[in-house]
């Protein structure tokens, strides 16, 4: 008999494919995701991020491309209005993985364009967020979409816009995680 992909939620009602996610478990995401567990309802974190966003802000690119492939929705937002795309190049407190790969197969997806296209509750779209950390490379794939990113004025600081290519000094290519 085959276990069920749809039972054993943890304390937070989330299911085991949110936790295989959580992780990095490849092998288990990809058995449950066989066993036909939802890429879209198995839980969300405290943030309200769902696997396909827990997965690429891990940098666990083996395991969202499994999401993806079983139709994870790439536009499903958190509680700041914040989907994968955001989350794949957002600057982070301690750097950014640059993750071209990732974010190239989030775009190639049906509504990729749609979700890096997105802005979240502060009005803030991923090629936006790619110019506020000087990303060059993630600046070069969205660009690649036709999502340039512009100059904005908010509040709380101005964004530049970055060229469509590449700047000189842009971080080496990320190594990529399972």
């Amino acid at each position: 008999a085959r276990a069920d992909p749809k039972i054993g939620c943890d304390s937070e009602g989330r299911l085991p494919l949110f936790e295989a996610v959580q992780w990095g478990h490849t092998e288990a995401v990809t058995a449950l995701l066989a066993a036909r567990a939802d890429a879209n309802f198995a839980g969300a974190d405290s943030a309200g991020r769902g696997p396909l966003s827990v997965a690429v802000r891990a940098n666990f690119t083996n395991v969202a491309e499994a999401l993806l492939a079983a139709g994870a929705d790439e536009q499903s937002q958190d509680r700041l209005g914040r989907n994968a795309v955001h989350h794949c190049v957002q600057p982070l407190d301690y750097g950014s993985f640059e993750n071209v790969t990732l974010l190239a197969a989030i775009l190639r997806t049906p509504a990729g364009r749609a979700a890096a296209s997105a802005a979240d509750e502060a009005g803030v779209t991923p090629p936006m967020l790619a110019a506020m950390q000087g990303s060059g490379r993630l600046a070069a794939v969205l660009a690649k979409e036709g999502l340039a990113a512009t100059l904005v004025e908010t509040p709380s600081r101005q964004m530049l816009a970055l060229a469509a290519e590449p700047f000189a000094g842009s971080r080496p290519e990320v190594e990529v995680h399972s």
